[in-house]
């Protein structure tokens, strides 16, 4: 079959590892999601057998501020690896060089859809259990970042994966936070929640300090979507309406709340609003169990202070039916200040790839030891992958690489080492005899050099070629799958 003849998903699959990368463990098996960062492949692991997903983002350096996006979430999803609700970065595909690389391959386990798909495909589906359910592992999962003072910032159903069993994992950190006790940071909101999830006290503002009350709000606006059958429940069209939308539902703010906004214009907007009644959240959700309404409010409330903790939420009532305290426990590491310096430093392309580089480094700590240089044109993750489609296509075999086995290298480095050590006690004592005394010259002793441009490590040889390429951005299509009761 020609590639000209390959159908689109074939063909996203032909050129998904066109990049060289370093020998690798994974089989494709499909494309299930495109857009304007790049593509992403459902792949299975050939040591565990477990089926992941590889992201591939394109292009990552041509953006210096997408890719200090994709740095930060690679070490968010590193510092908070280990809870059973937080999505798992498996690994992080190795380039075959490391200067010029331009894209990265995010290894991570597979989850078949989001919350979101979930519900806008079938809202009616979620029934009580499953609401509590699915809320009570969103707090375990804020509950567990929290501890390590990490915000979240952008907490709506896109981001929260689910498989089939109804279980989830809170993804993209991209936008996430560190709180550290600095008062030289100032945190930047200009891109912090989508709006119709974003709490009011960052309505209206540019730069302000904030809390992970902000990641509360945003959780109960999600348990409102659930309880309200998939409709968001505060749909502004813009920032001031925004507000408008909030207090159309929750009534206007006491002047004490109005005065943690930070923003003049919102406070000022927020005074000339006029009292209204507000309709009582029964009839709003009549479905919803009262225990739901009772938990709701107390995450929309208005003044960010008086919200609850993710910690004290996991002891609402509403939750007794499933709590399980073995996942409810805290991280154990707090992010440092120092791993997220990139942040507030103006840094090039090649700033970028230095930083990438170590991230990776981290994930294969075999290279990290022995130092192999990227340059050392080998049998590559990507190129190996690539070959594995072209052969279920019938078009050509695998390219074949050879190198010198590591014995035999050393064997041969220990030989030339010893053709030296013997050739300058030669002259050594040559000159002794002769009475100068004297060290032996360069170029007095002939020595074979044919190993001279090999650089010899533990885990082998170097050489310098190799490229990589880029690809065109392109769409995404939706891969949905539904969840059972549990």
């Amino acid at each position: 079959m020609g590639e000209r003849n390959l159908s689109r998903q074939e063909k996203i699959k032909h050129d998904f590892f066109l990049p060289p990368l370093m020998q690798h463990r994974y089989t494709l098996e499909k494309c299930i999601g495109e857009g304007a960062y790049g593509v992403v492949c459902a792949a299975r692991d050939n040591q565990t057998g477990q089926r992941v997903a590889i992201k591939r983002v394109l292009k990552v350096f041509e953006d210096v501020s997408e890719a200090v996006r994709i740095l930060r979430e690679l070490k968010f999803l590193r510092l908070l690896d280990g809870h059973p609700n937080v999505c798992k970065l498996v690994d992080v595909l190795v380039p075959s060089n490391k200067d010029n690389f331009d894209d990265v391959f995010l290894v991570m386990e597979l989850m078949p859809t989001d919350l979101k798909r979930v519900l806008t495909k079938m809202p009616d589906e979620l029934s009580d259990d499953h609401i509590r359910w699915i809320m009570y592992q969103v707090f375990c999962a804020l509950n567990y970042i929290h501890s390590a003072k990490v915000l979240h910032r952008d907490l709506k159903p896109n981001n929260i994966l689910i498989n089939s069993d109804c279980d989830l994992r809170l993804c993209d950190f991209g936008l996430a936070r560190a709180e550290f006790d600095s008062e030289n940071i100032v945190n930047w909101t200009g891109y912090v929640e989508t709006r119709w999830y974003r709490a009011p006290e960052i309505i209206l503002t540019n730069y302000t300090r904030y809390s992970t009350s902000i990641d509360i709000w945003s959780a109960g606006c999600i348990l409102g979507e659930m309880l309200n059958r998939g409709v968001p429940l505060f749909r502004g069209t813009n920032s001031p309406n925004q507000l408008e939308v909030i207090v159309k539902l929750l009534g206007k703010p006491g002047p004490e709340a109005i005065s943690q906004i930070r923003s003049d214009r919102a406070r000022a907007l927020l005074m000339q609003m006029p009292a209204r009644t507000i309709p009582k959240l029964e009839e709003v959700f009549p479905r919803a169990h009262p225990e739901a309404l009772s938990l709701l409010k107390r995450l929309l409330e208005f003044d960010p202070r008086k919200r609850p903790s993710a910690a004290q939420v996991l002891d609402d009532p509403y939750f007794a039916k499933f709590r399980d305290r073995n996942k409810e426990f805290t991280c154990k590491k707090v992010c440092d200040a120092s791993e997220f310096e990139f942040e507030r430093r103006r840094l090039s392309a090649a700033d970028m790839r230095v930083l990438f580089w170590k991230e990776i480094l981290l994930y294969h700590p075999e290279l990290a030891r022995s130092q192999v240089s990227s340059n050392y044109e080998m049998p590559s993750q990507v190129e190996m992958m690539r070959s594995q489609w072209k052969q279920t296509l019938g078009k050509v075999d695998s390219r074949q690489y050879s190198s010198l086995p590591r014995e035999r290298l050393s064997e041969m480095h220990d030989m030339y080492q010893e053709q030296i050590r013997q050739a300058s006690e030669a002259v050594m004592e040559h000159n002794l005899e002769s009475g100068t005394g004297k060290p032996p010259s360069r170029g007095v002793v002939e020595v074979d050099n044919s190993m001279a441009n090999l650089s010899v490590r533990e885990g082998g040889i170097r050489k310098t070629e190799s490229s990589s390429q880029g690809e065109e951005p392109m769409e995404r299509t939706p891969h949905v799958t539904m969840g059972r009761n549990r």
